[in-house]
This record gives C-alpha cells, structure tokens and sequence, in this order.
C-alpha cells in the first residue's frame, strides 16, 4: 500500500513536462513517502472516475485534483460534481482513511472558464464539507502569486516549473509541513 495517490489530469502529471516535475512528486519527495501519480494529460473527471475503479493498489491518502478539462469540455457542474463524489464514495468504501480534494487553478484564457473554475472550487469546498472530507484551495493562493507571476502558467493553463514548485509549497503548508523549494 503506498501513501499518497495523486488523482488527476495534466495538472497531476507534470504537463508539459515529465511527472518527476510535478507538484505531486515534488511534495511527495519532500514527505518522503511512497506515492503513485496518476495524473493522465486530458482526463476529465469522468474518465478520472473510471481509471480509479480500475486501480488495484491501495493508498492511506487519496489526492484528487480535476476539473479543468471538464469545464473546457463544456460539462456541466452537476456531471462534474457526481462523479467527483463517487470517486470519493468509493475511496471510502475502500477503505482510503484520508481524502483531499482539490480545486482547479485559475487560467489566464477566457474569462468564461476563470468564472466556472471558480464556482467548480466553491462547489467543491460545499461537497467537501458534506462528505466530510478535507478541501485543498489551490485556486486561492496560485491566483495571488499569479497575479504578480503570469509566468507562473507557461500556456495559459498548465503550469511552469516554477508553478509546479508553488502547487508543492501549497500542498505542503495545507499539510502543516514547513518547505524550502
């Protein structure tokens, strides 16, 4: 059984880079704890879903981070947040002792995705709390640094090396562990 699972899309990976670049690996690394990445370039919540069913190897900590393609895909909140809470459901059933979930960063492309990007972190941090589970706000924090930074986010969307590194520092200190990247 390994730590932590990482659950998401290209933002979990490592996109445009390789996942050893990843926030997830980064922070892991810095825990030193075993963990799987699975993060898959593309995926929406929906194929998250389906590839975590699939998934043989238990955690203690299960890390699930999407949304974004399901916002570019035009789904809607309702579809998203079912199968986000399934996705829990079973972890639970599983027997996974810790789950957080975490919103989507912000993007610096239409302002129609930033809008349901941020409605999709409210709507999670509201389903969070009714699952009773733990609600990670990355949304909040990288759109400060952002702000000072748009170098922070190479295309718009997916993350520098550097953008990397904050969402580690973010999942750190949301852990209570000091870091020094």
């Amino acid at each position: 059984m390994v730590e932590f699972v990482f659950l998401g899309d290209s933002l979990t990976y490592g996109f445009p880079y390789e996942p050893r670049d990843s926030w997830a690996n980064l922070a892991a690394e810095k825990l030193g704890v075993s963990f799987k990445n699975l993060g898959v370039c593309g995926d929406t919540v929906l194929d998250m879903k389906i590839r975590f069913k699939r998934e043989k190897e238990l955690c203690k900590t299960l890390v699930l981070l999407g949304g974004t393609n399901d916002v570019y895909a035009n789904r809607s909140l309702q579809e998203i947040l079912q199968d986000v809470e399934e996705i829990i459901t079973w972890a639970k059933e599983r027997g996974v002792q810790k789950i957080i979930l975490g919103n989507p960063l912000p993007v610096l492309e239409e302002q129609w995705a930033v809008r349901r990007l941020y409605i999709l972190g409210r709507k999670y941090a509201e389903l969070a709390k009714k699952l009773q589970i733990n609600y990670l706000n990355f949304y909040e924090p990288f759109n400060k640094e952002l702000e000072e930074n748009p170098g922070l986010l190479i295309d718009g969307i997916h993350p520098s090396k550097e953008g990397y590194r904050l969402m580690a520092e973010i999942f750190l200190e949301f852990l209570g562990i000091e870091n020094d990247f």
